[in-house]
């Protein structure tokens, strides 16, 4: 049976009606897109809320494609999957943006889906691509010799690249480059006014002092971190502020304080998103190690390999397998358990590239070696391994 109506008289009425639906995705895409990031800044990343609103963006743009919207959207929703731990999806979503940016050839969208895709193969572990990716993002969002205004996009987007890159370079041993870049991403955080940048850059300088065993320095700016987080409400940084600074007090022989606050700091962080399990049980383990509580410390670590399993977050492994190795040692009946994990330790750490871990798992499987007696065997070890993990040529 026909309508009654002419076809191109249906055509246009159905054309209408796509054209209204359209409408209504774009303006319902705005809201979200604008909903999104206040509430990820008051409730974290892991609330129901955020899921709700960057699952629903995801819907409205893949029926959409393209636009700066869409784009903003599809950001949120990497950086969504990025903090909850779902490392696969967020690079997914990177290499979606990638296709977007990369279509509309701006400047600023590559900056942009150049950085998801260098943050999200760092935490996976893949540090020369990860360098590769967010060395772009950087060239491309603030060329050398250009200035941002203040507050910009660009500049947000440098800070956090600059950042992550400080990180895979101290990985990769190249450490007057690591201090360079993270003294750049805070110094740019601090020109940009916005208080989120600020403490996020803060939480990296963190993490970059106690990765070089500067528990003091870090210690300073997890105080900072914390001032700004409790000021302006941010959950999630808060939790990282007080992990660190439980980091740092553990680190001045203050264990059980440290401990307490390492352990709030990442309920907090498990309350707000996934991410980073492997670091921060590595360092409680650790901390454990060094009181002499073994039990504990592989308790720590069955919960970082967990992570590393369930979210593919590789960045940390090598130091996973060197510590399992240290809490094992003293046990004789785990000593082929223990020597197993030195090996992966190494192993894990030649192939992505990381002297600095390499070298600290070979230190430790050559001092394992030489308490039994095998000094042949470790000093073999110690001559291939530090040739094998040497520094790369200082820039």
């Amino acid at each position: 049976m026909g309508t009654g109506q002419p076809p191109r008289e249906v055509a246009e009425h159905d054309a209408a009606h796509v054209r209204r639906q359209e409408e209504r995705d774009e303006q319902e895409l705005e809201l979200q897109v604008a909903l999104g990031p206040a509430l990820v800044m008051s409730k974290g990343y892991a609330a129901a809320e955020v899921e709700i609103v960057y699952r629903r963006a995801r819907v409205l743009c893949q029926r959409l494609g393209d636009g700066p919207q869409i784009f903003r959207a599809s950001v949120g929703a990497g950086l969504f999957f990025l903090f909850r731990g779902d490392l696969r999806a967020a690079q997914e979503a990177a290499e979606q943006l990638l296709e977007m940016a990369t279509r509309a050839a701006t400047p600023s969208l590559l900056a942009r889906a150049h950085a998801a895709m260098g943050i999200a193969l760092f935490y996976r572990g893949q540090l020369r691509a990860a360098r590769s990716h967010l060395d772009e993002s950087i060239r491309l969002g603030w060329p050398a010799g250009q200035a941002a205004p203040a507050g910009s996009d660009r500049q947000e987007i440098s800070v956090e690249s600059l950042a992550f890159l400080g990180w895979a370079l101290g990985l990769q041993g190249r450490e007057g480059e690591s201090v360079r870049c993270v003294a750049a991403a805070l110094r740019r955080a601090e020109q940009n006014g916005n208080p989120f940048a600020l403490a996020s850059a803060l939480n990296f300088a963190t993490f970059h002092h106690q990765f070089r065993r500067d528990f003091q320095a870090g210690g300073d700016c997890a105080d900072r971190l914390i001032a700004i987080a409790t000021e302006h409400r941010f959950p999630h940084l808060l939790g990282w502020g007080i992990w660190g600074k439980g980091r740092a007090l553990a680190a001045q022989g203050r264990s059980e304080e440290g401990l307490r606050l390492m352990t709030e700091g990442v309920t907090m962080l498990r309350a707000s998103g996934g991410l980073g399990g492997t670091y921060y049980f590595a360092h409680i383990a650790e901390t454990h190690l060094i009181d002499g509580r073994l039990e504990q410390g592989l308790a720590a670590l069955d919960q970082a390999f967990a992570a590393a399993e369930r979210n593919d977050e590789r960045f940390y492994l090598a130091e996973l397998h060197r510590l399992r190795g240290e809490l094992l040692g003293p046990d004789p009946a785990r000593s082929s358990e223990a020597e197993k994990s030195f090996a992966e330790a190494v192993d894990v750490a030649r192939r992505q590239d990381s002297p600095v871990l390499g070298r600290r798992a070979a230190h430790a499987f050559a001092l394992y070696l030489r308490e039994r007696g095998r000094l042949a065997e470790a000093e073999q070890m110690e001559r291939e391994l530090y040739s094998t993990f040497a520094d790369p040529p200082a820039s």
